[in-house]
């Protein structure tokens, strides 16, 4: 049986119908650049995936000394652009665990990029923190 172009193009998609538009353009530009299975799998990297329910659950039952960290990392949300500059467009503090900072960038050339840079965040957030961060950790992410 004959599919129309249509069929065929969602199938490629597999996206939700509402954002379809939108992704639809940017698979085509991603296509035209890298091929078909290279932007399926750069459309499904930057699509927001599921979480575990115990994630949710540990987030909302925050013991004590938790809730100091997130607190510290809602502060550093706050004073972001002040502390990174012009990299707060494409960077978010996502978590701080063990003095460790797990800044969310949005695609993994940033990684590349900022990686050397790494002291000069330190310093910058532990000016502005109070010495809480002893590392970092670039993760990709949506960057928001």
């Amino acid at each position: 049986m004959k599919s129309s172009g249509k069929e065929k193009d969602s199938g490629k998609l597999n996206v939700p119908p509402r954002s379809y538009g939108k992704r639809r353009t940017r698979y085509g530009l991603l296509a035209s650049w890298y091929g078909d299975e290279r932007a399926q799998v750069e459309i499904a990297a930057h699509t927001a995936q599921p979480e575990a329910i115990g994630k949710l659950i540990d987030t909302v039952l925050l013991e004590p000394e938790s809730r100091n960290k997130s607190s510290a990392v809602a502060a550093l949300k706050s004073k972001w652009s002040s502390i990174v500059g012009a990299f707060a467009a494409f960077t978010v503090p996502k978590q701080l665990r063990d003095g460790v900072l797990t800044i969310e960038v949005r695609h993994s050339a940033l990684i590349v990029e900022l990686s050397p840079s790494k002291d000069i965040f330190l310093k910058s957030i532990n000016k502005v923190s109070g010495e809480i961060c002893r590392d970092i950790i670039f993760t990709v992410g949506s960057g928001r």
